[in-house]
């Protein structure tokens, strides 16, 4: 074989090794969202603060101040953000997230339940 096929072959091999990773992180990432959704439905408004720790473990971040809350979490309502606690748990998947909870500060149960890249 000469030189040059060989340096075309070892090229195509390379590009198809870049495919084959590509195609490989964006199935992890859609079978990850696929899962993520399953669990966000599972686990929806009015489920207590305990079953969350229960199921991703404890938090990663929680935030009681609603300066802090507007800056970290999604929402920006005033009412959600004075009447809740916002929780950040890690969700280990690919690409990795959190679980974002805002939980009612009486009733210990979330209000809204959503999820943020990293």
């Amino acid at each position: 074989m000469s030189r040059s096929r060989s340096g075309v072959l070892l090229v195509g091999l390379f590009l198809m090794a870049i495919g084959l990773g590509v195609l490989a992180m964006d199935y992890l990432r859609v079978r990850s969202e696929a899962s993520m959704a399953i669990t966000l439905a599972r686990l929806g408004p009015g489920t207590p603060l305990e079953t969350y720790i229960a199921e991703f473990g404890e938090t990663a971040y929680h935030y009681t101040e609603p300066n802090a809350m507007r800056s970290w979490g999604p929402s920006t309502d005033e009412t959600l953000l004075s009447q809740t606690d916002l929780y950040f748990f890690f969700y280990s998947g690919v690409p990795y997230r959190f679980v974002v909870v805002y939980v009612d500060k009486t009733t210990r149960r979330s209000v809204l339940v959503t999820w943020k890249g990293m």
